[in-house]
């Protein structure tokens, strides 16, 4: 287990996007009767989608190893959000291409592969020479005692330093 994800020994992340999926339906289902029945106009609907239920699934996504199974499953996932958001049930036949016009919202695999690419990017980005086993390329000062601390007691002291200026 790494940062809560699974890994498992074939390096297929089937598991962990089972897992993300069954959070992202509990999630989607627990605002069922509250929210995605109510009256609320579209685009709210979406700001809350994108916001809150978007981001469950999609945590730490960027280190999948995607299958077309894999991709089959996350954007059959993906159009079930919307579909139970727009109020959309099974028997009126509407298009999943008709369901994404709507709501203007891409496959979840393009987020997943964008997310991938920018990771990447920021990977390609860094200089030969980093050392990523501190998971930054420079260490700007000792290890000791914070800075933070630091800069506290010294403003401090120059706030309280006048007061015993004015008093004396």
């Amino acid at each position: 287990m790494y940062l809560g994800s699974l890994i498992h020994s074939s390096t297929q992340s089937t598991s962990d996007i089972i897992c993300c999926s069954g959070i992202t339906c509990t999630a989607m289902s627990s605002l069922d009767n509250h929210f995605w029945k109510s009256r609320i106009s579209i685009p709210a609907k979406l700001k809350l989608y994108n916001t809150c239920i978007l981001p469950i699934f999609l945590y730490r996504s960027e280190r999948w190893a995607v299958t077309k199974v894999d991709a089959c499953r996350i954007d059959a996932l993906g159009q079930w959000c919307l579909r139970a958001m727009l109020g959309i049930i099974w028997h009126q036949f509407i298009r999943s291409d008709e369901v994404r016009r709507i709501t203007k919202q891409p496959n979840i695999t393009v987020i997943i592969q964008s997310r991938r690419l920018s990771i990447f990017e920021h990977i390609a980005g860094m200089d030969d020479d980093a050392d990523d086993s501190n998971g930054s390329s420079t260490r700007k000062r000792p290890p000791g005692r914070p800075c933070i601390y630091w800069l506290k007691t010294v403003q401090c002291s120059k706030i309280l330093q006048p007061c015993t200026e004015q008093s004396g």
